[in-house]
């Protein structure tokens, strides 16, 4: 195993468990962030689904609306009309 395996397994520990791409970039001594995003990238995607989807049990749908078209009450018919 070469120095550079275990640089990229430090990186990829650190992406999947969560720690911020701007802060992971520092700790690899990038110059910018955008080379840790081009070199780690696909990481972050992949990390950024599996948050999306631990939030899935967490929500519940609106109520349902009525799917029947209100009608203005003057065209309506003349039975329906109060006083």
């Amino acid at each position: 195993m070469r120095l550079h395996d275990l640089r990229h397994l430090a990186a990829t520990l650190m992406l999947t468990t969560g720690v911020p791409l701007a802060l992971v970039s520092k700790v690899l001594r990038h110059p910018t962030s955008g080379i840790t995003v081009d070199l780690y990238g696909h990481l972050t995607a992949e990390a950024a689904l599996a948050a999306v989807d631990s939030l899935g049990p967490s929500w519940t749908p609106p109520p349902r609306r009525s799917l029947q078209p209100s009608v203005p009450r003057a065209l309506r018919p003349h039975c329906d009309r109060k006083p």
